[in-house]
């Protein structure tokens, strides 16, 4: 059976989000699952905005400005590793720095519960518990505050990119995670998204260790094989992983 992606389209949703409820925006527009210009659109903005970055970077490595960071997370509910690099874009008032980048992260999560934010049946209930495996790579930004000294603390969020993640049975249905990931805020964010809040102490201008917590949403694609005519369900999980990391600058 071929599972469709059924992921907002920025285009449909900046056009109807004033005309439509949320939820028929994000899981039931004919426009967001069929327009073939809306999928080009979701699918070639992460790669337009990397092309961005890596020209940018190629200049701004021979400054020494890129940092590349490497951070693992886990607890009872799952475990979490991430690479990122950042490229600083802004400081405000001396103290902080804005910054732009890129994020691969890996995430594995113990069977928990799913929310049902879509088509809800006999069979896609309000609820389903399964394991979540997902990977997704992401343009993001990150707000970063000179505390003290080598003390600083900061904040990260993914905006957009692609995310992949192995299909699974569950109790009759098929899941995968969405392909295009989209931070809409809350229950209508797309596909796999990260982000950090941590507290970091540079022991040199080239090294850095971070520490804080981050959180991690992963939406899923629920389909009912025996109802070919129903659409699928999007079934969304938050979890919030403490975690550390390793920073340096080349």
């Amino acid at each position: 059976m071929t599972i469709r992606n059924v992921g907002v389209c920025p285009v449909a949703f900046l056009r109807h989000a004033l005309s439509l409820p949320v939820s028929h925006t994000l899981m039931r527009s004919k426009i967001g699952r069929n327009s073939l210009l809306c999928r080009l659109a979701l699918y070639a903005l992460p790669f337009a905005l990397f092309a961005l970055f890596a020209l940018i970077a190629r200049e701004a490595q021979a400054q020494r400005l890129v940092a590349f960071d490497v951070s693992v997370g886990a607890n009872s509910g799952g475990q979490r590793i991430a690479a990122g690099a950042w490229l600083p874009l802004a400081t405000l008032l001396d103290r902080i720095t804005l910054s732009g980048g890129a994020r691969l992260t890996s995430y594995h999560g113990e069977s928990g519960s799913f929310g049902n934010h879509g088509t809800v049946t006999a069979a896609l209930t309000p609820t389903l518990s399964f394991p979540s495996q997902a990977v997704g790579l992401a343009i993001a930004v990150q707000a970063e505050v000179a505390i003290v000294g080598p003390l600083s603390a900061g904040f990260n969020i993914d905006l957009a990119g692609v995310a992949v993640g192995g299909d699974q049975s569950v109790a009759g249905l098929t899941a995968r995670v969405q392909r295009g990931s989209l931070l809409l805020g809350g229950s209508p964010d797309v596909g796999a998204l990260n982000s950090e809040t941590y507290v970091a102490w540079a022991f040199a201008p080239t090294f850095t260790l971070r520490a804080g917590t981050t959180h991690f949403v992963t939406n899923y694609e629920v389909r009912d094989p025996s109802s070919p005519g129903v659409p699928a369900a999007k079934y969304q999980q938050f979890k919030t992983l403490p975690f550390v990391a390793v920073g340096w600058r080349f």
